[in-house]
This record gives structure tokens, C-alpha cells and sequence, in this order.
């Protein structure tokens, strides 16, 4: 299981892991959802994302949520396809992901040019009704099956690592369809799952520029929801100076 810790309790509560040898940082902000507002989600998205920064920049212990400090250059961006990214006057920027779990919101971060996707998914999304066969391969239904039992929430673990993926890639489904990602279970421990995300297609299939051909994902429950993070591989250095 990655390390978890709180950094802060009351209003103000907030944990986090360090994953993949602490190239991503991952973190939760507890009950911190009051509003249905844009710009109440806006705000709480920036005031998580410089935890994170701090927290990955490692300039000093991250025990609180604070706002974005707008005076030394830090701001939230994102691509033309929607992906977030975290911009800095001194610093080569960050790559950002968010995701919502009921009053909770949970935010991955990973150095440019290095790709990271958090999704949150809870058991009470999905049902019975849903289109299994296609979204999911029977290979990757039955290999999941083999490590949790209830099916719904098996849903839940898959569609997760596939939706982080596709936000580490920086675009959603209607870029690259769920069958486009092929899971393969790579080992499993008490609390966690270690998985690979595949991509089926090419890099400039459908405009979303260069990807990796495999995402390490990790896999855990965090209350009533499964939490999958996404790291995708370095671009060739060719392909980053491209628009």
C-alpha cells in the first residue's frame, strides 16, 4: 500500500501518497465540496493544486491547504483538449489531474514532460445495467474478477484505471474509446493493485499528439471509492517542443 498521511484535520483535511518512486503525488481533500458552483470547484482545484506543487517541488513540508500564491507566477492552464496543467514563472510547469468523489476531490501532479491522470470512482455509479462488454475486454473481466469478487465494484477498479489513463493522456473517451485501453493486471498486494494501461491505437490517431504505448497504473480503495492513478512514460525529446 503507498504511504498515506494527513497533513491537516478539521475543516482543512487532507491526505496524500507518493507513487511511482515519488515522481507522482497524489492527494485528497476531504468534505471540501460545499458548493455546486464553477467557481467554488475552480477555487478548490487551485488551492489543491499548490499543495501538490509543494509537495512535489519538496521546498518544505506540505501541511496545509493554502491559496495559489498569483505573485510568483503560478496559475492553472490547460491544453486545447481540456487537460489541466500547472504553470509556473519559475518552474518548467507541472502536470495536473483532478477528480471528484462525492464532497471530496482528488488531485494527481507529475514534472512536465512526464503524464499523470487521477479518477475517482464510486460503486454507487455504477449498476447492473451497465455495458460491460463494451467497455471492458473479457480478458480484463475475468483477470479482474480474480482480485475482487463483487462486481460492481470490479466495474468501478476497471473503469477507473481506463478514465485515468485517458486523463493522463489529456483528452476523454470520445478521443480514445474505453476498448482502445487494454488492463493488464501486473501484481496485486494488501490495499493495492498494480496495473498497465495499453494503448491499442496510434500516437496521432485522433489529434491528441504523442503517447506513451503503456500508463502504470495503481489501484486502491479509499472509502466507498476506488482511486486509479496514471503515470504515462517521458515523450521522445523530439516530440516536445512541438506545438
Amino acid at each position: 500500500m503507498p504511504k498515506f498521511s494527513f497533513g491537516a484535520t478539521g475543516p482543512h483535511r487532507v491526505g496524500s501518497y507518493e507513487l511511482f518512486q515519488g515522481r507522482v503525488y497524489c492527494a485528497v481533500w476531504k468534505d471540501c465540496l460545499v458548493s455546486r458552483e464553477k467557481s467554488h470547484r475552480q477555487h478548490v482545484k487551485e488551492q489543491l493544486a499548490l499543495y501538490l506543487f509543494e509537495l512535489l517541488s519538496k521546498k518544505k513540508c506540505a501541511t496545509h491547504i493554502t491559496s495559489l500564491d498569483l505573485r510568483n507566477g503560478l496559475r492553472l492552464a490547460s491544453t486545447t483538449l481540456g487537460k489541466p496543467l500547472l504553470l509556473s514563472d519559475e518552474h518548467p510547469g507541472a502536470c495536473v489531474s483532478f477528480s471528484y468523489a462525492e464532497r471530496d476531490i482528488w488531485g494527481a501532479i507529475t514534472d512536465i514532460p512526464w503524464l499523470c491522470g487521477v479518477d475517482a470512482a464510486l460503486e454507487q455509479d455504477f449498476d447492473r445495467s451497465f455495458p460491460v462488454a463494451k467497455v471492458f475486454s473479457q480478458a480484463e473481466f475475468e483477470a479482474g474478477s480474480l482480485v475482487e469478487k463483487s462486481r460492481i465494484s470490479l466495474i468501478a477498479l476497471l473503469w477507473s484505471a481506463k478514465e485515468s489513463v485517458v486523463k493522463a493522456a489529456g483528452c476523454g473517451f470520445h478521443s480514445i474509446p474505453p476498448r482502445d485501453i487494454r488492463l493488464r493486471f501486473v501484481s496485486s498486494m494488501p490495499g493495492m493493485l498494480s496495473l498497465e494501461g495499453n494503448l491499442s491505437m496510434r500516437p496521432n490517431d485522433r489529434g491528441v499528439g504523442y503517447l506513451p504505448g503503456i500508463f502504470h497504473i495503481v489501484s486502491f480503495v479509499h472509502g466507498r471509492a476506488w482511486i486509479s492513478v496514471a503515470m504515462g512514460d517521458t515523450p521522445p525529446a523530439s516530440t516536445r517542443s512541438k506545438p
